[in-house]
Formats: structure tokens, C-alpha cells, sequence
């Protein structure tokens, strides 16, 4: 059994905590009414006050969604996640006006208060950027109400919903019902009528809730939409780039590249199928392997590989990836009613974050938990910043993660024979498209879809649209079966985090870079990948990036990332 020891989120009794959190939050409200002659001693002591109130609320939000992550039915874990869900934006209320009194403050005096800041100077100065789209104190009050009842329960909703899915199957002839993550493993079966018929299994369930599940899916898209047009965005696209400090060309660039290279994904299905003996390729087999292995690894034999990993490149980085295993905060087992997928909960810089895996042994689940726990390094390496600042930025959160993922699979190429490194490559080109051709798409369809939903589109129509950039990544190359146009029924990040796949694409194609500059330099590159890392969220990404020359609104230097893979294909 691995499961995790959440005894280190709250290590006072609940009420305490509460009772704490109330007292800070009514010595900020002391400074009520706060004025533009505010002396910098004074902001001082604000900012202390707001940081040990956010890192409590932080501690509780961990605490009920990791509990409610293990089992997403359960009443009481429901009921508790919405009593701090209700808390957090009632603390949220309270204390709106110093984010009002921040970005109304004239230029002057809100210079002469960031000047006496040692830390968390790129997190206020981030937050004057949405000045322009900030409303009036009660405005902003009713939007953080409503959001807790509103698009919050919405998105909760839709976990509830599709959590709860069981897929009946049938295999070796026998018949047996199994969770999400055991289905989709299966996408991954050397027998191609498996894979035909997990997609199948897994479609036809999404496809019996479509009503239900894209009504949500309007819902939340106008919401999205209606709120951005009340704080005059430019686009939908506009909002998540604006929180990502990101500007608007470089996620323009990023997305205009992956579509002008969505034919070297083609070209590498094409070549794909002709290794792996497919004569009729179809979107069925996108995954299949190479090797029919049935090579499977006990969860021991996984985190000893991942450590591994981590202790060849820096030992650091090995060091913080070992504290997550040592406190136990991972929880790996399969249980019905768990959240399918995997993620790291990073909650405070001062708590080593939480990693959530849904592992059955394959060769895939290692990469995963590689992933993760490069996540977790993440935010142990700017665990000297705040809990404002440690957070990555979203354009870098998959940085650390996907280059762990990339250490390991170099490690396994050493000293491999050519059927195995043929059979890693392929592992290494598929995961290349799911995380940057696959995700990108997501988001040009994101963008039409809202686009699509605010013209009164229906159901079908979105069918339409996904169905258009189905085709638009294979055709000539695979096959499409009209099963996939509701595919996008199941990608939770477009329910939950509007336009936030991008990131992976980002984060990909900026670790083809960063892995091309370690075989360049080597140990001098180590301590430029651990300096980009440790900034968390203390800088533009933009600028942190600049430091090791890289300039994220050229398309040359995504075009750049696309090379790699391009020399990845002719390797292959």
C-alpha cells in the first residue's frame, strides 16, 4: 500500500487554525482605510500579515482537496471541501480592498512602496497589470461569490460526473469492469482490438453523458466569456495569457508553429506504423507499441529508478526528490472513486507537496512518476520564495516535470540495443505529441469552441470542430473513426483551466532547448537549469528565460524545438 500522510498539512487542530486565520485576517482589516501616504514600515507589516493568512488558507485547501482526491463521492470530504471552498472566498472578500487600494495606487507611491520590499516585488508589480481589467470593490465581491456557486461547482460537477464512470469490458474472455485509468492503459495494448475497444469503451461512456457533460462545458465557457467581456480582455485566449505574464504574440507564435509542424507528426505516424506492422492505421493505434512487453515495475522498482535518475543529473535535485518519498506524500494506489490522472499539490514553500499517481506497473506509470516529482523539485528548489512566489508561473510549471521525464528516458537509451532504443524513441515521440502536437490542438480548439459557444453553437458543432482538428493533425497519415468526435468530452483541463494546455507545449519545446543546452555544456548547464527552476514565480517568465537566451515571442525559437524532434524522427 502507498498512500500519503496528510498529518503534515494541519499540524494544529483544525479550530486553532481557523481561529489564527480570523485573527490575521482582522489585523489586516485594521488598516482599513488604507491611503496612498501608507509608509513603507506599514506595508511591511501588511504584506507579513497577508502571507501567514494566504499560506493558512493554502494548508486548508490542501488538506480537503487531497482528501476529497482520494475519493471524490464522499460526502463528507465534499461537504468539508466546500465549507473552505466557501471560506476562502468569504477571507477572499474580506480583504479584496487591498488588492483595490494596490492597483488604484497612483504609479508614484506604489513605486516608493515596492522599493521597500527584499521580496515578493514581481508579485505585487503583477498584480497592478490587471488594473485596467479590475471593477468596482462590490463588483469583484459578488464575482468571487458567485464563482464558488457558479463555475467552481460547475467544474466540481463534472468531476463528480465522470469519476464515477465504470467501463464494462471484455478480455481474454472474461468480463470485467474497470476505472478510467485502468481502461486507458489499455490505449497502450499491443493487441490492436484492445486498443479498439478500450477508446470505444471509454467513448461510448462520455457519449451516453454528452447532454449533460457539454451543457456544463457552455456553461462554463460563457462565464468565462461573459466575465472577460465585463473586464474588457481582448479574447478569452487573452485572460490566461495575462495571468501567465505571457504576451499575446508568444502564445500566438507558440500555437502558429505547432500548427505549421502538425505534418512532422504525420510524418512520424507514418513511419510509426510502418515499424510497428500496421497496414490499416487508424487514430486506434496512435499509441501502440513498438514491443509487445509485458516488462512491469512494482512501485519500489519505480521510485528507485526515478531517484536514480535524479542522482546522475544533480545531486540537489536528488536530494528534494527523495524528501517526498521519506515523508510519504505520494499516493499511488488505485481505489474506485479516486481522481483519475496524476498531479502535484504544491501548497506552501514550506510543505513538501503531495503527488497523486493511479499506478498499475507500466513503463508509462515511470515516466509519470518522474514527472511528478520533477514538479515536486520544482517547488522545493524556490522554496526560499513566498507563497506568493514559489508557485512556477503556468508557461514554466511543466519545465522541471518534462525534463525529468526526458533524464529518464535518456538513462534507459545508454547502453540499450537498437530494437530497444528503436522502442524507447517511439515511447519518446509519442509522449512528444501528446504534449505538444495533442495539447496545442486543445487549445486552437478551446479557441473556437469559445468562439463557437458565444455564436449559439450546439453540441454538433463542437463535434465539428474537434472532429476538424482531428483531421487536421492526421489526415493522409491515420484514419479517424467517428467514435473520437466527442473526444474532447473527456479532457478535463478544458472544463476546469481554460487555455491552460499550451503550457505543455511550451514547457516541451523549452526542454528541447534546455536538454539540447546540457549535452552542449554539460555541468555548467546543470546550474543554469537549477537557477531557472529555483525563480519560481518571482520574475517574468519571460525574463527568466532571457537568461539563458532565449526569446519566447520568436517563432524561431519555436521552430527550434520542432528541429529537435525533427532530428528525434530521423534517429528513429
Amino acid at each position: 500500500m502507498v498512500t500519503w500522510n496528510l498529518s503534515h498539512i494541519l499540524v494544529q487542530p483544525l479550530d486553532k487554525v481557523k481561529r489564527d486565520l480570523f485573527f490575521n485576517v482582522e489585523k489586516i482589516e485594521s488598516f482599513k482605510p488604507l491611503k496612498a501616504s501608507l509608509s513603507p514600515s506599514a506595508f511591511q507589516s501588511l504584506v507579513l500579515r497577508l502571507e501567514k493568512t494566504y499560506g493558512s488558507m493554502s494548508r486548508l485547501a490542501a488538506f480537503s482537496q487531497l482528501q476529497l482526491s482520494i475519493n471524490t463521492a464522499d460526502p463528507i470530504y465534499n461537504a468539508f471541501a466546500k465549507q473552505i471552498e466557501q471560506l476562502s472566498a468569504e477571507i477572499a472578500n474580506r480583504l479584496l480592498f487591498v488588492d483595490v487600494w494596490w492597483k488604484r495606487l497612483p504609479k508614484k507611491q506604489a513605486l516608493r512602496l515596492l522599493s521597500s520590499l527584499k521580496k515578493d516585488r514581481y508579485y505585487w508589480e503583477s498584480l497592478r497589470r490587471f488594473a485596467p481589467h479590475t471593477l468596482s470593490e462590490p463588483e469583484e465581491k459578488i464575482i468571487t461569490i458567485k464563482d464558488v456557486t457558479g463555475a467552481n461547482s460547475l467544474a466540481n460537477l463534472y468531476d463528480v460526473i465522470t469519476n464515477k464512470f465504470s467501463f464494462p469490458i471484455r478480455i481474454d474472455g472474461k468480463s470485467k469492469t474497470v476505472t478510467q485509468e485502468e481502461l486507458l492503459t489499455l490505449v497502450r495494448s499491443p493487441v490492436s482490438q484492445v486498443r479498439k475497444m478500450a477508446y470505444t469503451a471509454l467513448l461510448t461512456r462520455y457519449q451516453e453523458h454528452r447532454a449533460e457533460l457539454s451543457e456544463l462545458y457552455r456553461s462554463l465557457v460563457l462565464d468565462w466569456n461573459n466575465e472577460g467581456r465585463l473586464r474588457q480582455y481582448s479574447s478569452p485566449l487573452s485572460i490566461r495569457n495575462l495571468r501567465n505574464d505571457i504576451p499575446d504574440d508568444a502564445v500566438d507564435a507558440l500555437l502558429s508553429a505547432c500548427q505549421k509542424n502538425a505534418g512532422l507528426f504525420k510524418q512520424y505516424f507514418k513511419k510509426k506504423m510502418k515499424i510497428c506492422g500496421i497496414t490499416r492505421p487508424s487514430r486506434f493505434d496512435v499509441y501502440a507499441p513498438f514491443t509487445a512487453s509485458s516488462t512491469k515495475y512494482s512501485f519500489n522498482q519505480a521510485k528507485e529508478l526515478v531517484l536514480d535518475t535524479f542522482a546522475d543529473f544533480s545531486p540537489r535535485m536528488h536530494a528534494h526528490a527523495q524528501m517526498l518519498f521519506e515523508q510519504q506524500h505520494v499516493h499511488s494506489d488505485i481505489v474506485r472513486g479516486k481522481r483519475s490522472g496524476a498531479f502535484c499539490y504544491s501548497a506552501t514553500p514550506d510543505l513538501v507537496p503531495y503527488v497523486l499517481l493511479n499506478f498499475t506497473g507500466t513503463a508509462y506509470d515511470v515516466s509519470t512518476l518522474a514527472h511528478e516529482t520533477g514538479h515536486a523539485v520544482h517547488s522545493l528548489l524556490a522554496q526560499h520564495h513566498s507563497v506568493f512566489t514559489f508557485h512556477a508561473p503556468l508557461p514554466l510549471a511543466e519545465t522541471a516535470s518534462i525534463f525529468s521525464e526526458m533524464l529518464l528516458t535518456h538513462k534507459l537509451l545508454k547502453g540499450a540495443d537498437a530494437r530497444t532504443k528503436r522502442s524507447l524513441l517511439l515511447r519518446e515521440l509519442d509522449h512528444i505529441y501528446a504534449s505538444v502536437g495533442r495539447q496545442a490542438f486543445f487549445v486552437l480548439f478551446e479557441r473556437k469552441a469559445h468562439d463557437l459557444i458565444s455564436n449559439g453553437a450546439t453540441s454538433d458543432d463542437l463535434d465539428a470542430a474537434w472532429m476538424e482538428g482531428l483531421r487536421e493533425q492526421f489526415a493522409h497519415a491515420v484514419s479517424i473513426s467517428p467514435l473520437f468526435k466527442n473526444e474532447w468530452l473527456y479532457i478535463p483541463h478544458i472544463f476546469h483551466t481554460p487555455f491552460y494546455c499550451y503550457a505543455y507545449a511550451f514547457g516541451n519545446l523549452l526542454v528541447l532547448a534546455l536538454y539540447r543546452l546540457y549535452q552542449q555544456e554539460g555541468e555548467r548547464a546543470v546550474s543554469k537549469i537549477e537557477k531557472i527552476l529555483s525563480y519560481g514565480g518571482s520574475k517574468k517568465p519571460g525574463e527568466i528565460l532571457e537568461e539563458v537566451g532565449i526569446d519566447i515571442s520568436s517563432l524561431e525559437f519555436w521552430q527550434s524545438g520542432f528541429d529537435v524532434i525533427k532530428e528525434l524522427i530521423d534517429e528513429l
